[in-house]
């Protein structure tokens, strides 16, 4: 923890977050007054940046990009990817600068980019980046709801990208859509990141309509 000096007072600060000073109580006289008031200050009474995005691209891989710079290295305690589905959090392995580093990257990292992705992480030194890769050390439910978050940021949704290109994830067939035989209609899709699925119906073409839950197959 560090001190820094304001007028007619102190403060005390336990870190950095966000790239911003993290005040952890300031301590200050009034003037004229020997009164000394002690401020507990909170990460709450500091304005946060947000995540701008997060993307799933493969079973562990998170592509985040950030609102203001992150410094790395950065500890990997610090991310939280939580399940609100189910409450759990999924533990972060490594953060890092992205695999493939396509953007146009800020000069101080420009000599990064010759580096192997298994190497940076040994060079980088208070290195200033919004585009992080976070690696998880399990993969995610991606029918789940996922929300990932760091100090200094307020949390943001992980929405799943390239990782839907995987095999696993494609469907080849033929028969999606619906299939009228005159004692029912049945209906086929593929949604694989779908928790549930609703079929509206209408009486009439015109008329009231209704919600059914599908019955999954």
């Amino acid at each position: 923890m560090t001190a820094a000096t304001v007028d007619r007072g102190f403060c005390f600060y336990s870190g950095m977050i966000g790239g911003r000073p993290n005040p952890e109580r300031c301590i200050i006289k009034k003037q004229g007054d020997s009164s000394i008031f002690s401020l507990i200050t909170s990460t709450l009474m500091i304005k946060q940046s947000s995540v701008v995005n997060a993307y799933l691209e493969n079973d562990t891989t998170i592509l985040l990009k950030l609102a203001d710079p992150l410094t790395l290295p950065c500890e990997v305690s610090d991310i939280t990817l939580t399940d609100a589905t189910t409450g759990k959090t999924v533990p972060v392995i490594n953060v890092a600068l992205p695999q493939a580093f396509t953007a146009d990257p800020p000069e101080d990292v420009q000599q990064l980019l010759g580096v192997p992705g298994e190497q940076r992480s040994s060079v980088l030194a208070d290195v200033e980046t919004n585009l992080v890769e976070v690696v998880l050390a399990e993969a995610p439910d991606v029918t789940h709801s996922l929300h990932i978050a760091l100090p200094g940021y307020m949390s943001g949704p992980v929405t799943p990208r390239n990782i839907l290109n995987g095999e696993k994830y494609l469907y080849y067939g033929d028969d999606l859509g619906n299939s009228y035989q005159p004692e029912a209609t049945s209906f086929r899709l593929w949604a694989p990141t779908a928790s549930d699925v609703q079929v509206l119906l209408y009486e009439t073409e015109p008329g009231d309509r209704s919600w059914h839950d599908a019955e999954r197959r």
